[in-house]
């Protein structure tokens, strides 16, 4: 049995991987795709970020793969009307961090993978999907199957985890799971 299974290997499952490793957990992370999203959808982290990618033993390659945004940030609709306008500065914070720090999203992913070969407990499984959650009062099984990002292809398999944390998105395959509405707030 794995201490906590992760579903998707993005930026935020693969932060939380590289934090539970570090702390000496067993995980199994799932992922449908074979590689990294090739596209960015985020762009911009603070030193509070920074300092979580530091206690997961990573803060000087992503360091290597930032810039510090000392121009700051100027947010506009599509009419070309201001939105936000958020200035930079070259100070640090009271973290010890620059306030901003600006990445390709890729790059950022591709550090934190690489960071997940140092933990002999952490198992990732690529090309995997979810078929379905079963909760007990000792934890869940997962029910998976390797192949293509439909699970196609591969054979299926079941994993026993204490606790599942869903880390894949909007059109989350575990909020389907588990019964858990999603809540649009209407942000366009």
């Amino acid at each position: 049995m794995y201490d906590v299974a992760i579903v998707a290997l993005g930026t935020t499952g693969a932060t939380l991987a590289n934090l539970l490793g570090a702390a000496g957990r067993s995980v199994l992370v799932i992922e449908k795709e074979a590689g990294i999203f090739p596209l960015p959808r985020a762009i911009h982290y603070d030193g509070e970020v920074l300092r979580i990618f530091q206690a997961a033993g990573l803060r000087e390659q992503v360091l290597a793969i930032s810039r510090p945004g000392t121009q700051g940030m100027h947010f506009v609709n599509g009419a070309g009307q201001t939105l936000l306008i958020r200035g930079g500065t070259a100070a640090l914070g009271p973290h010890g961090c620059a306030n901003n720090y600006y990445f390709h999203q890729p790059e950022l992913e591709a550090v934190l993978r690489e960071g997940l070969a140092r933990f002999p407990r952490v198992d990732v499984r690529l090309r995997t999907t979810l078929s379905a959650i079963e909760a007990d009062d000792d934890g869940a099984t997962l029910h998976c199957r390797e192949g293509d990002s439909h699970g196609n292809g591969g054979p299926a398999f079941e994993a026993r985890a204490r606790w599942v944390v869903g880390c894949d998105g909007a059109r989350s395959p575990v909020r389907e799971h588990i019964g858990s509405p999603m809540v649009d707030l209407g942000l366009r």
